[in-house]
């Protein structure tokens, strides 16, 4: 079954960004899926947000199931909670890079520029 953004969870999680007044992306594997018209058999979704990704999936966990459970990678700057059969992870926008001489992430935040490879606004 092919739902793309077709689904109630999005209309859920847009309504959660609108109040919040952030913009928020689908990215990923989901985009891909939607767009080669494939199946999303592992329910899988990931979303990028301007702002706080951890905050935003706090309030969206919320919003869908009062009591859910977020378990927040504060290292990544990530978050991600299960709900029925998706599992959503939010992560803020952000730089990537790593120092020559050591394999430690570092992490900058900041506003996105660009949404590539096909990522779509909720």
């Amino acid at each position: 079954m092919n739902i793309c953004l077709n689904d109630k969870i999005f209309e859920t999680l847009s309504l959660v960004v609108t109040s919040e007044n952030v913009q928020a992306y689908v990215i990923g594997g989901w985009v891909r899926d939607c767009l080669l018209k494939r199946d999303h058999a592992d329910k899988d979704i990931d979303i990028v947000v301007i702002g706080s990704g951890i905050d935003i999936a706090r309030k969206a966990a919320r919003k869908i199931h009062p009591g859910t459970k977020v378990s927040v990678f504060k290292n990544f700057g990530t978050a991600m909670f299960r709900n029925n059969e998706y599992e959503i992870e939010f992560v803020g926008a952000r730089k990537e890079s790593y120092d020559r001489n050591s394999r430690n992430l570092l992490l900058k935040t900041g506003l996105l520029k660009m949404i590539r490879n096909g990522g779509t606004s909720l």
